[in-house]
Order: C-alpha cells, then structure tokens, then sequence
C-alpha cells in the first residue's frame, strides 16, 4: 500500500496495559512521551498520497476516493500506469478537475473507458483539447451522450478525424450547435451517416456549407427528405456536383424555392433527369438563369413541357444558342408564342429543321416569320419546301429567298408560280432555276415576266 499523510489524529484515552507482564513489556511501545499536541505525527491511512500513483496497482487505483480524485493535479494524472487508466469509473473520472483535459496526454486519453467518459460533465466535455480530440476513438465518441455533444465548440468538431463522423447517432447530431456544424468539413460531413440525413431538419439544411454541399454523396443526398429542399439556398445548390444533382427526385426538386433555381449551373440542369425536365412548371422554368438556356441543346429542348414552349418570351427563345433549334421538331416550333415567331431572325431561321416541309410551319406562322428571317433560308429547306408553303409567305418574305436557294427548289413548287410571283422574283433569283424547273413553269407565271426576266429563262 501507498505510504500515507500526515494528519492530526486525538487519541480518546490512554490504552489499557495492565495486562501486560514484565516478560512482554518490549513489545509494547513507549507512548509515555506523547501528548495531545503531539498527535500530528501518527499517521492517517484513511487518505492516499497521490504522488505514489505511478506505483498503483489495480486495488490501490479502485481504492482512491472521487474526493482525492477532485484533487488530482496534471503531473499525478499522468503518472497513472496506462494499464489502470481504463479502469477508471465514471465517478473518478467525473471528479477530476476540468484543467486536467486540457492538458491530458492524447495517448493516456485513449485508455479511458467509453463507459467512464458518459459521465462526464459539460464543463469537462468542453476542456478537451485539439490533441485530444485529433486522437478520440470511435467507441469513445459514441459513448459521448447526446446532451453533451453540444458541449464541442466548432474548434473541437473541426479536430475531429473524419472517420469518427460516421459512429454519430441522429440524437448526437441533432445536438450539434449551429456554429460548430458550420465548422464540419467536407471530409468529416462526407462520413455522416444516411440515417443522420434521413433526418435531416430545415436548420440542418440552412446550415449546411459549401465544402459540405460539395461532399454530399449521391446517397447522402437523396436520402434527406423532399419536405426541407425548401430550406436550401441558391448559394448552397450550385455548389452540388453535376452527379449529384442527377440523383435528385422529382419530389425533391419540386420542394426547391423558384427563386433560388437560378443559381443552377447549366451542367448541373444538362444532368437532370428528362421527368424532371419533362414537368418543369413555367415558374420554376422562368427561374432559370440565362446561362442554363445559353447552355441548352436540341434534346433539352423537346423534353420541356408544350405549355412552358407556349409561354416563351422573345428574351429566352433568343438566348437559346442557335444549334439548339437545329434539329428540333415542328411541332415545338409550331408551340412558340406569335409574338416570338414574328421576331425570328435571319441565323434563327437558317437553324430551324424543315420549316417550309409537308411537316413544317402552317401558313399562319410562315406569314408572321418577319422577312428577314427569309434570308435565312437553307438549300436543304428549299429541297424540302411545298407549294403551300411557299404560297404562304407575303410578297415581302419571296423578295428576300437567297437568289442560289431557288435552283434547289423542288419541281412541284416551281410549278405553283403564278402571276403573283413572276410579278415579285427579282432577275437574280430567276436566273438561278434549272433547266428542269423552267420546264415546268406555268404559262401564268411565264407570260406576267419581263422581257428581261423572259430572255433569263430563254424564253
């Protein structure tokens, strides 16, 4: 046993030694010279010296009380043999003083029991140092109870090695105060678990940062509910990946707040899924930031809903970038507000597929093309153009047909000039028709030319 203190000890009464025989009185000590002022030498065993922990054994370290263990110094601390340092109990470990964890060897703080730090104090809790926090083990941590976690500072959480996030329970999580989850980083968030983000609640998202929204797994992210999307900011979605974005549920999607869709990069859009895209509401379409369209391509654009088609201002049909319209159905084209068609332009034209053919625009939107878009006609639209629709432009529209189209013109077409159109064909643009094609001209359309427009065609 540990050597003891001195403290003062009053003795009642002498002892008896009456019985004691003359042949037995060289056992008996000499008490005859102490006096009640004396007594402070006697030694009290009911006390242990603390400076002879380093020579405690298993029983001796059980034996001390939570009273000498409130009055443990650093240097006694770290004299424990690591070996007895687990066998510390709750209520040792809850008495020693909260500067001990400041200064606690990491290495001594990992022998700790789980079971002996769950009964910390919130004081203690939040004197660990960052070395100590930097060594903490899993089972540790998770032995932490939830009323404590809050205790962590931010600086505590940011030392946390990553790994550790994922033995976090929901209960420990919702504890974390907003400040020190503003501190996780986006390795530690990464571990979390997808329980944590099943549970997810609107502070939670609110607080999420941009090195967390970075990190968010695929998993992570479509496990949090479709009912806190609401809670996330513009600045917070444009920092999710593109594949990450990809993952997103129609619900989910739905539950983010118009306003804040306009901060959604074009590759994170491009990345949706095509039912999403396919059931975009015009508000959450008219959210949609300028670079998204000039990002846009012909696929995208036939996926969108007809009723977002025929909402289209002039302002995003014409940031559009030109290839998106090539390819695109006539249909869709046939869907763009009056107003939008009126103000096609002559590039706009030029990218539209077939919009003179069988399955083109009706007559009603080929006379709204304004008559520079005209210019705009393509050899391969004049192949594929019919006389419908070539007898649907105004006067205004057929003076402005590109001269070299008119030698691609099929022969049905050339054949439907009357006088309306000798009257209108410029001398260029005549002189380009075939062989084939004067041939089939109409005595109508041949008998209203000039003589000049006639010696043309040789005629």
């Amino acid at each position: 046993m540990a050597s003891g203190t001195y403290k003062s000890l009053q003795f009642p009464s002498m002892p008896d030694l009456s019985g004691i025989t003359p042949d037995m009185a060289d056992m008996v000590p000499d008490l005859s010279g102490i006096t009640p002022d004396m007594a402070d030498m006697v030694p009290d065993l009911t006390n242990i010296n603390l400076d002879n922990l380093a020579q405690f054994n298993l029983d001796d370290l059980s034996g001390v009380s939570e009273t000498d263990f409130a009055n443990i110094d650093i240097t006694q601390f770290k004299s424990i043999p690591f070996d007895l340092l687990g066998t510390i109990s709750p209520d040792q470990l809850n008495n020693i003083p909260d500067t001990i964890f400041k200064k606690i060897n990491p290495s001594q703080f990992t022998q700790i029991s789980p079971e002996s730090l769950s009964g910390l104090s919130s004081e203690q809790i939040s004197s660990f140092s960052k070395n100590v926090m930097k060594k903490m083990l899993p089972e540790q941590l998770s032995a932490i109870p939830a009323e404590l976690i809050e205790e962590f500072s931010a600086k505590q959480f940011k030392n946390l090695p990553s790994d550790l996030f994922s033995e976090l329970s929901i209960e420990q999580f919702a504890s974390i105060t907003d400040k020190a989850f503003k501190s996780i980083k986006g390795d530690q968030f990464a571990n979390l678990s997808l329980e944590i983000f099943e549970n997810f609640s609107d502070e939670q998202i609110n607080t999420l940062t941009k090195s967390a929204m970075k990190n968010i797994s695929t998993e992570q992210f479509t496990s949090i509910p479709a009912d806190v999307f609401n809670s996330f900011k513009s600045n917070q979605l444009k920092k999710l990946t593109p594949e990450t974005f990809a993952a997103i549920s129609l619900d989910q999607f739905n539950n983010i707040a118009d306003q804040y869709l306009n901060k959604i990069t074009p590759d994170q859009f491009s990345s949706l899924p095509t039912d999403i895209i396919g059931k975009l509401s015009e508000e959450q379409f008219d959210s949609i930031s300028n670079k998204v369209l000039k990002k846009f391509d012909s696929d995208t654009l036939e996926q969108l809903p007809r009723s977002i088609i025929e909402t289209f201002s002039t302002k995003q049909f014409n940031t559009l970038p030109l290839d998106a319209l090539t390819g695109i159905s006539t249909k869709l084209l046939s869907n763009l507000p009056e107003d939008v068609i009126s103000q096609v332009s002559t590039q706009q034209f030029s990218q539209m597929n077939d919009p003179l053919s069988r399955k083109g625009l009706d007559a009603e939107m080929i006379a709204m093309l304004p008559a520079n878009a005209i210019r705009g006609m393509t050899i391969d639209q004049a192949k594929r153009a019919t006389p419908s629709s070539c007898s649907a432009m105004t006067t205004e529209q057929r003076k402005e047909i590109p001269a070299e189209n008119f030698g691609h013109f099929p022969l049905n077409v050339v054949k439907s000039w009357g006088e309306e159109e000798a009257q209108i064909f410029g001398s260029e643009q005549l002189s380009n028709l075939n062989s084939d094609q004067i041939k089939v001209l109409d005595n109508d359309f041949l008998k209203n030319l000039s003589p000049e427009q006639s010696a043309l065609l040789g005629q």
